[in-house]
């Protein structure tokens, strides 16, 4: 909808002749009479009656003015809702994260933005990590967590914080007596089921490259696709598995009565999680400042 000419046609039709108009409008009669002509060859339409004093619409100038005050008042209301999100007062933020990673770590960040804007409406998307890679680079998510070991094209990463792996041994393994007294010691667990993720995912190559590095070879392997998974299973006495842990070294004592937790010197316990988002998008304001709460939130992970 060309809007250029509203105030024009409105101004003719409340003087009632396009002198008085152009006066009122503070430009010249010919400039005036040519701005109606050019309006009418966009639309090809006759915008006043001819011969008409008062001068008069016809039903397409009519039209015209009906549909330009409503575009008018559509993009006053846009205008509107662009400063509400800029201030973020309203809109939608849309975040991502494989299973375990929006359970761990996003719930922090999202209480504490939840709180601060609470017109603005966030959505947590669980999925794995190509998939919210290839969600970002199409804008169908603002921004996602990731431990970014393998960078993808078209996708930025930011460091927030380092994080320490853990191993997860169940509390009924006769082992962890071994453990409280003598110390954790990686070798000892090879006798013990333990619980694998696809050599694909990062715990699951972490974890391989461990048994390799200490030459253990464990009696049962069970498979999981899933981080949170693997959790359940080592809470309900399966395996032990290897997790995340925070941005502080996680405490070796009995997390709960199910499992407990044991961390080691090794550099591959130690990963940078990161928040990725689209190499070419433009981030909200809202995503920048979800952003600045994450690293905040992180330091009381």
């Amino acid at each position: 909808m060309d809007l250029r000419f509203a105030d024009d046609v409105r101004t003719i039709v409340e003087e009632g002749s396009i002198s008085d108009a152009a006066k009122r409008l503070n430009i010249s009669q010919p400039a005036l009479s040519a701005r109606v002509r050019k309006l009418e060859d966009v639309y090809g339409i006759q915008v006043f009656k001819r011969n008409r004093r008062p001068m008069t619409l016809t039903d397409e100038g009519r039209m015209y003015l009906e549909y330009a005050a409503k575009a008018q008042n559509l993009d006053k209301e846009f205008r509107k809702s662009v400063e509400q999100a800029d201030q973020l007062l309203t809109g939608e933020l849309v975040v991502g994260g494989t299973h375990l990673y929006t359970c761990q770590f996003l719930p922090p960040a999202v209480r504490e933005f939840s709180s601060r804007y609470p017109g603005v409406d966030v959505r947590v998307v669980n999925e794995k990590a190509p998939v919210l890679t290839s969600m970002a680079a199409k804008g169908k998510i603002d921004l996602f967590i990731t431990n970014a070991e393998k960078k993808a094209a078209g996708i930025s990463y930011e460091p927030l914080f380092p994080v320490s792996m853990y191993f997860c041994v169940p509390s009924s393994y006769p082992v962890n007596r071994e453990f409280q007294e003598n110390g954790f010691d990686l070798a000892k667990l090879e006798d013990c089921p333990f619980i694998l993720l696809d050599k694909s995912q990062y715990m699951g190559s972490t974890l391989r490259k461990l048994f390799r590095r200490y030459g253990i070879d464990p009696a049962r392997r069970i498979y999981t696709d899933q981080a949170i998974t693997a959790l359940a299973l080592a809470e309900a006495g399966v395996g032990v598995a290897l997790m995340y842990g925070s941005p502080t070294e996680p405490n070796p004592e009995l997390d709960d009565s199910t499992t407990c937790r044991y961390t080691t010197d090794d550099e591959e316990m130690r990963v940078q999680i990161s928040v990725a988002y689209a190499e070419n998008a433009s981030l909200s304001p809202a995503a920048r400042v979800f952003i600045d709460t994450l690293k905040e939130s992180s330091n009381g992970l």
